[in-house]
């Protein structure tokens, strides 16, 4: 087990390591998928204490490393794994008490006040350890408060009565200093704002978060003491918090989970911590072959009820889909398939009726079943292409452009030339009706109403090129 967990230490030094080197996305990218082969908190662990440390060095921070950490957490929330962000805070917390000399502990505040700006970091938690350091005695200490409200959000400075606190704390002392520092909060308060890296960076934030038609989730207000001891029960604010057996039995009813094997398979996805116990969930469950077919409608439906897309549900599907190494697991994931096909030519038949939220919702989350290539484009043979329905014509425009965006060029291949050479008249009707959606909807008008950024419209447009190029040899 030692060298198992020194393995991964390595292999996550090596990663973030990398960081000043290419972009924080892609290292993000490579920090998640370390998952797929170690335990989740063995990976965790090593990517908090290994980021704290880079952190915590004696010698200044620059603002280029403090925006390309923040920026490296937002893609890491925003890609599903929270957990890092919470246990890195974590450690943050547990270091900055250790009150060690040097440039640590402004290191640390202006990383946590980089997380502020990017909405990582709840505005009330940052207020709360500015009180916490008012108690202190040091030059050190009063320089930190500093750091907290100089790269903090200008929503920071806008708190009058924390203004108030820290000017009433700071002119109780007699430290030469002290004018500096009042001075200093002064000027920031009435001018400044986000530097232009600052700025630019939130903008990519903006770019990425389009793209991956993610919607930005605020991060729950969890106390300092919370944070402090670990616990981060509430920290997952975008699933249900439902506590006890009477309120999951009554969530349960309320999502029509109507048979013991759909409450099992819900209670299992509900209260795991993240897609891989999920998954080992609902495989302890040892379901039959036909009670198997359940587990795609649970998803399903939870992808409906949530208020928001949620990639932990999409995660969830792509595990269970994803082919395994033996003949089972192989057999297993194909059942899957199947079940979250037959769920939606339902959605299909349903979908007139859908809120915008719903549609949302489904659309995300079939898009990437078929990016992924988990799902082949005869799942779209129930839609009726003569005469669809707005939500029904919305719904396959948004799963063309995500097929067309995201799938590897093997996918996109074989996705389209399966279809035209499956055989059936009904599969051949179903290619014409597609190719001749790409050709009639997906336009240069299109493209620039889906994709705000220059550089996302020049990739898709060679993307569809070379789809257009396979479309025109397959026939």
């Amino acid at each position: 087990m030692e060298d198992c967990t020194a393995d991964v230490r390595r292999r996550v030094a090596g990663v973030l390591n990398k960081l000043a080197e290419q972009t924080a996305e892609k290292t993000a990218e490579n920090t998640i998928d370390l998952y797929a082969e170690h335990r989740r908190q063995t990976v965790t662990d090593a990517v908090s204490d290994t980021l704290t440390r880079m952190v915590s060095r004696s010698e200044p921070l620059q603002e280029k490393t403090r925006l390309a950490y923040g920026m490296f957490l937002f893609f890491v929330y925003h890609k599903g794994r929270d957990e890092i962000l919470f246990h890195f805070l974590q450690r943050m917390l547990l270091a900055l008490e250790e009150r060690e000399e040097g440039h640590k502990t402004q290191n640390i505040a202006a990383v946590i006040c980089t997380l502020n700006s990017f909405g990582l970091f709840p505005l009330a938690v940052v207020a709360e350890l500015c009180t916490a350091f008012l108690l202190s005695q040091t030059d050190e200490e009063v320089e930190t408060i500093y750091f907290l409200f100089r790269h903090s959000s200008d929503e920071i400075k806008a708190d009058r009565r924390l203004w108030a606190t820290v000017r009433d704390r700071l002119e109780k002392r007699d430290d030469a200093r002290r004018n500096y520092f009042v001075q200093e909060i002064k000027d920031d308060r009435t001018g400044g704002g986000n530097s232009e890296e600052t700025g630019r960076v939130l903008r990519l934030q903006e770019i990425f978060l389009r793209r991956e038609r993610i919607t930005r989730k605020e991060v729950p207000v969890v106390p300092l003491e919370r944070i402090r001891e670990g616990q981060c029960r509430e920290w997952r604010a975008e699933r249900d918090t439902a506590q006890g057996k009477t309120d999951m039995n009554r969530l349960c009813e309320r999502m029509k989970m109507n048979t013991e094997v759909k409450r099992g398979i819900f209670r299992a996805v509900m209260l795991a911590d993240d897609a891989d116990a999920a998954y080992s969930r609902i495989a302890s469950l040892g379901l039959g072959e036909k009670q198997k077919h359940d587990v795609g409608m649970v998803i399903v439906r939870c992808v409906l009820a949530a208020k928001d897309p949620n990639m932990f549900f999409s995660h969830l599907a792509d595990r269970l889909c994803r082919v395994g190494g033996t003949k089972r697991q192989a057999s297993e994931a194909k059942g899957h398939r199947v079940s979250f096909r037959c769920c939606l030519w339902d959605q299909i038949r349903e979908m007139d009726g859908y809120s915008e939220r719903k549609m949302k919702n489904i659309t995300l989350f079939y898009g990437g079943l078929f990016s992924e290539g988990h799902l082949p484009l005869s799942g779209l043979k129930s839609v009726v292409f003569e005469d669809p329905s707005p939500n029904v014509f919305g719904f396959v425009k948004s799963i063309l452009f995500e097929f067309i965006e995201k799938s590897s060029e093997e996918v996109l291949a074989k996705g389209l030339s399966t279809l035209k050479h499956a055989g059936k008249s009904e599969m051949a009707t179903l290619y014409r009706n597609i190719r001749n959606f790409i050709r009639g909807e997906i336009t240069e008008e299109a493209i620039e109403e889906a994709f705000g950024d220059r550089t996302q419209r020049v990739f898709f447009a060679k993307r569809l090129c070379a789809v257009k190029k396979i479309i025109d040899v397959a026939g």
